[in-house]
């Protein structure tokens, strides 16, 4: 099963209200908010199980040992990642986002920062080589050797960043896709709000992987589950008294992941 195998009709919940229910002056507030009302009905409810179902797929698919993971310090800990930042926070912004299109607003008014974001979010990233020719200053053994340095150098930075930016764009396609369905009036946003909404998904990017990363990491070390919790200082301590042969073995598995296997 894949997220796309969802059955609607299992979430087949009245989106409007009931006229015979409400009075009057409420009915023509939500009449003037329906995108603000929105937010607390079916709709939302579909969709937030949709996004939770979606990125739970996709983190047991991009992080294969976190599916694999008993404890249940360590599953809580993703499920409310999974549920609050990555959903119930990630669709408040989109619904505001939509609100300030659906009422006229202007997000450069509320984002000063927007020309900004552009060059972070809105632009292809850039792959970044060393150069083959030009050795660098600190290098002292030769042009030769350090050409063939380089090249392997290039090789697995080029490596790492297209498996990097692979995962990145199967999880962006994968949140549009919902948000595009369900939300079909992102795709008549201005320049300006298609921005803000590139942030918002970038930012959503950034958590799940991080936090997954984070508990992948956790594991790899073969840490106790009460370190599952731990303060971040608390838990950097912890990394820096791992025997050098777990720190090895830890980064010869990403290093493997990065080549494709599925550890």
């Amino acid at each position: 099963m894949t997220y796309d195998d969802l059955d609607d009709k299992k979430f087949d919940i009245r989106n409007s209200p009931n006229p015979d229910f409400f009075p009057p002056e409420i009915l023509e507030f939500l009449k003037k908010n329906s995108d603000l009302f929105r937010l607390n009905t079916g709709l939302y409810s579909r969709i937030s199980k949709r996004v939770v179902f979606a990125l739970q797929y996709l983190m047991y698919k991009q992080y294969p040992a976190l599916k694999t993971e008993t404890r249940p310090s360590v599953i809580r800990r993703l499920e409310n990642m999974l549920w609050i930042p990555c959903t119930e926070v990630f669709l408040t912004k989109i619904n505001k986002l939509l609100h300030t299109h659906n009422t006229g607003g202007s997000v450069r008014d509320m984002y000063p920062r927007l020309d900004e974001w552009v060059k972070v979010y809105a632009r292809p990233p850039k792959l970044h080589l060393v150069n083959e020719d030009i050795p660098p200053c600190h290098w002292k053994l030769g042009d030769t050797r350090w050409k063939v340095a380089a090249k392997k150098q290039n090789a697995e930075i080029l490596e790492f960043f297209q498996w990097e930016q692979s995962r990145k764009s199967e999880f962006i396609n994968l949140l549009q896709d919902i948000c595009f369905k369900q939300y079909p009036e992102l795709l008549d946003l201005s320049s300006d709000e298609w921005v803000v909404f590139a942030k918002i998904i970038g930012e959503e990017y950034d958590l799940f992987k991080t936090e997954c990363e984070y508990v992948e990491g956790f594991i790899d070390y073969n840490f106790p589950e009460d370190y599952i919790n731990l303060p971040f200082d608390k838990y950097i301590d912890k990394c820096t008294e791992l025997t050098p042969k777990i720190s090895k073995k830890a980064q010869e598995k990403r290093n493997r992941r990065i080549a494709g296997e599925a550890i």
